[in-house]
């Protein structure tokens, strides 16, 4: 497990959540890998009631499942609840594309272009999947932050994760090039105001989510749970 530096005045339960989920989330700790509040204590250097406390929220999360017979274990990624996730977000984001074609500014939109600028910059270079990655969840961010809706978007990423985790995984299979496209065509969305096109394109852009699920369950299938 890799420790992350601790952040100003960030409490010892704050930390040891921070610390977990990022590991969990980015596949560092594996769907099954067991977890010990012993051992974690020791890696992390805390008494074990923060670390206690930690495992709590996650288990909330659906992220760490606790048994207090067998040992606790890193959840495995359930189907379902990715692809509840997926349903969510294509019914919430058609309403979000139509307000920000209403409602964008030019200072949003640039932020969206120069996002787009840095996507097409690491086409051209290796392992560049996972700043891709972050890169292409913060697009979207920033088209429901332009719309104040930036709780939702929060929302669904805490819905997200098991179809986040699955993402990891995926992430090195799916064509980059394409993502660029799909998000260009976006902008031109938003800046023609083309509320016709809104529909298929978000069935298209997210429908193939669904269809890289199956793939993924054949290279992937001991760490998924249906």
């Amino acid at each position: 497990m890799n420790r992350l530096e601790r952040l100003p005045e960030e409490s010892n339960r704050d930390y040891a959540y921070r610390t977990l989920r990022t590991n969990i989330m980015n596949l560092t700790l594996l769907p099954g890998t067991p977890v010990s509040e012993i051992e974690l204590s020791q890696i992390l250097n805390l008494s074990r009631t923060p670390v206690r406390e930690a495992l709590i929220l996650l288990e909330k999360e659906k992220l760490i499942d606790i048994s207090p017979k067998k040992k606790s274990h890193v959840s495995f990624i359930q189907l379902q609840l990715a692809e509840s996730a997926i349903f969510m977000q294509k019914a919430v984001e058609k309403q979000i594309i139509h307000e920000a074609c209403d409602k964008i500014n030019s200072k949003n939109l640039s932020y969206l272009e120069g996002n787009l600028k840095i996507q097409k910059s690491l086409l051209h270079q290796e392992n560049n999947h996972l700043t891709f990655y972050h890169l292409d969840n913060m697009f979207h961010a920033l088209i429901y932050d332009s719309v104040q809706k930036k709780d939702v978007w929060e929302a669904i990423e805490n819905m997200n994760t098991h179809y986040n985790r699955l993402r990891q995984f995926d992430v090195k299979n799916i064509s980059l090039n394409k993502v660029v496209e799909q998000h260009e065509i976006l902008i031109e969305i938003i800046k023609n105001k083309n509320h016709d096109a809104i529909k298929p394109f978000v069935s298209e852009h997210l429908g193939g989510s669904l269809r890289r699920i199956e793939e993924v369950k054949k290279e992937f299938g001991a760490f998924l749970k249906d």
